[in-house]
């Protein structure tokens, strides 16, 4: 079957799990407020990294919810930023570092899905890939053996304009029987 015929990879909007419309002056009390400096102010929120954390700014939901097949929607934009990172994560899952199951960095010219749930994040892995001790070779075999946990698609952004799920739909063509399972 052709890519262009193809039933789409991605999952299906349904019942909503989650929402913040962001109208408070603090993150809290949905999120709970990781690395860096966060900000919430007109209904947008922003964050300020701190090179020395040598960690990506985060923040997560609270509580945890249980999600399979999960479709995210949110708007950005990229500010002077080099990208805008979407991770799922769920904390009662041990078998991945610090429970990380999917990340979705997007860039002004590529988008890039990452299963870490069986890939990079997999403790298996990222305590071996994490290691300064362990032998390049070896991690260098780690590597080939998840290449196919991530997938990175070409797209463009405007960097000064907002974005939402209007590229959703490119993205779900792009990616229609190369990347995703349902799993």
């Amino acid at each position: 079957m052709a890519a262009d015929n193809a039933p789409p990879a991605l999952a299906k909007p349904g019942a909503v799990l989650f929402e913040d419309d962001f109208s408070r002056p603090d993150l809290k009390p949905k999120w709970n407020v990781g690395k860096v400096s966060w900000s919430v102010k007109d209904g947008v929120v922003s964050a300020a990294e701190n090179p020395v954390d040598h960690h990506a700014a985060y923040a997560y939901i609270a509580p945890n919810i249980d999600f399979k097949d999960a479709v995210a929607e949110f708007a950005f934009r990229f500010d002077g930023n080099n990208n805008v990172q979407l991770n799922l994560r769920d904390s009662r899952y041990k078998d991945s570092h610090a429970g990380h199951i999917v990340r979705v960095q997007i860039e002004l010219t590529a988008v890039q899905l990452a299963d870490w749930k069986t890939g990079v994040m997999k403790n298996e892995n990222y305590e071996k890939i994490s290691d300064p001790k362990t032998d390049p070779a070896v991690k260098k075999e780690i590597q080939q053996k998840i290449k196919d946990k991530s997938a990175r698609f070409k797209v463009s952004f405007d960097p000064a304009a907002w974005h939402t799920e209007g590229k959703a739909a490119a993205l779900e063509r792009a990616t229609a029987g190369k990347f995703g399972n349902g799993t």
